[in-house]
């Protein structure tokens, strides 16, 4: 072999050299970091507040708007302009410590169908949570996607896709609030 052709190979095997140790750090470094960065930011909560903060939840859904409020002597609930029922508190603690647990997934650009194409213009479901401080927070939801039941929302003006858990997790339900009855049926004797 001649020494220009060993020295072409030698270069080739220089470059291939330098791609293997490019690659390699890639794969070590940068990839991890961008997983991680991914990951963190899919953890984000949807709606950041503290469950003491809260002030008045309102669930507005197919014209009704159903409402937890804190009153001096604790929780009470209102579906489309009724009266205000007793809460118990601690399922209206729970409640809200669900909301503010709700992580977001990833963020979606609105594309070709804008929002309708996600169920929010107008949207399904509107939650808008009073604070201390006159501070409020709403989250609009939209459509379930077919495939793996997330759903849509926007919050901040950013499309959302939130875990399928999260319709049950929003939902104002006044069953699952009501005071509950005495271990012994109610009987004092």
């Amino acid at each position: 072999m001649r020494a220009r052709g060993r020295s072409a190979w030698a270069a080739a095997g220089f470059v291939l050299l330098f791609a293997g140790l490019v690659s390699s750090a890639y794969l070590l470094f940068e990839r991890p970091a961008r997983e991680e960065e991914a990951r963190r930011r899919s953890e984000v909560r949807v709606l950041a507040f503290a469950p003491a903060e809260v002030r008045e939840v309102r669930l507005a859904r197919g014209g009704k708007v159903a409402v937890l409020d804190r009153t001096a002597s604790g929780w009470s609930s209102t579906v489309a302009a009724g009266a205000a029922t007793p809460v118990d508190a601690e399922a209206a603690e729970a409640y809200l410590a669900r909301l503010a647990a709700l992580r977001r997934g990833a963020a979606l650009p609105p594309g070709d169908g804008g929002l309708a194409r996600y169920g929010l213009d107008p949207p399904r479901a509107r939650l808008e949570i009073d604070l201390d401080g006159g501070r409020t927070l709403s989250l609009d939801l939209g459509d379930e996607s077919p495939f793996d039941h997330t759903v849509f929302a926007r919050a901040g003006g950013e499309v959302l896709v939130l875990p399928a858990s999260a319709r049950t997790s929003i939902a104002l339900d006044r069953g699952a609030l009501r005071p509950r009855a005495p271990p012994d049926g109610g009987n004092r004797g």
